[in-house]
């Protein structure tokens, strides 16, 4: 036993594996081969002589097309993150269809600036979710306004609109709880196709009781992996929460939804939200009149937009054709 905690140890402290993300123009055959001859990076490694830092700086400096790259350590893995710079290839947009911005809410325009393609909808506008808002084109027209051309080139803008966001959330007096008892574990090393189990789970007399059962599965070495089974076995029990706990809880939570809405830029025009306290629970209940961003890009239209745009659409793809 204490030889394999110590083989588990010693492997634990090489890095076996590299995992890449993010690349698609550099291969991960070409990225392991650089790391390998030029870095003396390989499996095997010790983690302690990882440069992390410097090791980012000379594949970016290695690879120009890497805007950005990450290097960490995790388990027996190095995980290299990245991002290559998009190439634009002339072809491949010219033929792209076109793409659009939807509603993803009900709610009226306030405000709408739009930086590529067409606007179907105003200020002060009424629009449901999956209404068309901006559509990816750029119609030519000549002297006459007469459209000549037409090309898509994606729609892109900002347009916010006064939503209403319902809020109906219930607190119960009387609730479960689960009384936990020692936890147990279970460990198996797996080699290949051999596996050896340390420790024990639930017994068979035990068959009756209810456990939260945890697993960890270790990546040791390739084919070598040790798995943590914990089994806690527990008993469900009523438990009564006072009034006066469950208003605070109702009132946490909804000073939570209301930072949440400023984190994320939503303006609150109107909080009717009411906590309503009953004999055996709490609740609150209303409504938030919000100022957001309702736009969501989307590569097709809802079938009650499309039959509005249909000629519009067959027309813009026998061109693309």
């Amino acid at each position: 036993m204490t030889g394999c905690i110590l083989m588990l140890y010693f492997l634990s402290a090489h890095i076996w594996k590299l995992e890449f993300y993010g690349n698609s123009y550099y291969t991960d055959e070409k990225l392991s081969k650089y790391l390998s001859e030029y870095e003396n990076i390989h499996p095997g490694i010790w983690k302690q002589t990882i440069d992390s830092p410097s090791l980012e700086e000379n594949l970016r400096l290695t690879f120009p097309d890497i805007s950005w790259i990450s290097i960490r350590t995790e388990g027996t893995s190095l995980i290299v993150s990245m991002e290559e710079m998009v190439k634009y290839d002339a072809e491949t947009d010219s033929r792209a269809l076109p793409r659009y911005i939807v509603a993803k809410k009900d709610g009226e325009i306030v405000s709408m600036v739009t930086r590529s393609g067409i606007p179907k909808v105003g200020v002060k506008d009424k629009v449901s979710k999956g209404d068309l808002l901006i559509d990816g084109i750029n119609e030519i027209k000549d002297d006459s306004m007469t459209v000549t051309e037409i090309r898509t080139v994606g729609a892109d803008g900002d347009i916010y609109a006064v939503v209403t966001e319902t809020y109906n959330k219930t607190y119960e007096f009387l609730k479960t709880c689960k009384k936990y008892e020692k936890p147990v574990f279970r460990w198996t090393l797996s080699i290949g196709n051999q596996s050896f189990t340390f420790g024990k789970g639930p017994g068979s007399d035990e068959k009756n009781k209810t456990y939260d059962h945890f697993t960890e599965i270790f990546c040791l070495f390739s084919d070598i992996y040790l798995q943590k089974d914990q089994y806690i076995s527990f008993e469900t029990l009523p438990e009564w929460i006072s009034s006066a706990a469950c208003k605070k809880q109702a009132e946490d939570e909804l000073s939570d939804t209301i930072r949440e809405f400023s984190e994320k830029g939503v303006q609150i025009l109107e909080n009717n939200v009411k906590i309503v306290m009953y004999e055996n629970r709490a609740e609150a209940k209303g409504n938030f009149v919000l100022i957001e961003s309702i736009g969501e890009n989307s590569e097709t239209l809802m079938d009650e937009a499309q039959n509005g745009e249909i000629g519009e659409t067959h027309e813009y793809n026998r061109i693309n054709d």
